[in-house]
């Protein structure tokens, strides 16, 4: 039961977060701005896992107005300059979201956000 749930909030999860896979070199793209505020779209090879381990919590958006995603340690680094890069300029309000709990994991092979429980 458990692993059916974790299974549906994971392809829910999934397929509720944005990422472009046209960069099949696993290179984080900066999103055209969609609204005021920058954002950043990350690409499928910078989700893909094969432990939960290998996955972290990272900001997508310069205002705080979301509560992040999940993407392979080996990009994070990479990930945090281009956030900040994009971020440079941006003076906009920031939010104060109050995210609930939840846990990088790696679910059919994607860093996911779960719920921790």
């Amino acid at each position: 039961m458990f692993c059916r749930r974790a299974a549906a909030a994971a392809l829910l999860i999934v397929t509720t977060l944005a990422y472009d896979s046209s960069d099949q070199h696993g290179r984080l793209m900066a999103a055209e701005p969609a609204a005021a505020t920058p954002a950043l779209r990350l690409t499928e090879a910078s989700r893909r896992c094969t432990s939960s381990r290998q996955c972290v919590q990272v900001a997508t958006r310069c205002d705080g107005c979301d509560c992040g995603a999940s993407i392979n340690q080996r990009y994070e680094g990479q990930h945090i300059a281009n956030l900040e890069s994009v971020c440079s300029s941006f003076s906009g309000a920031q939010c104060e979201s109050a995210c609930p709990a939840r846990r990088p994991s790696c679910v059919m092979g994607l860093c996911v956000l779960l719920p921790d429980s």
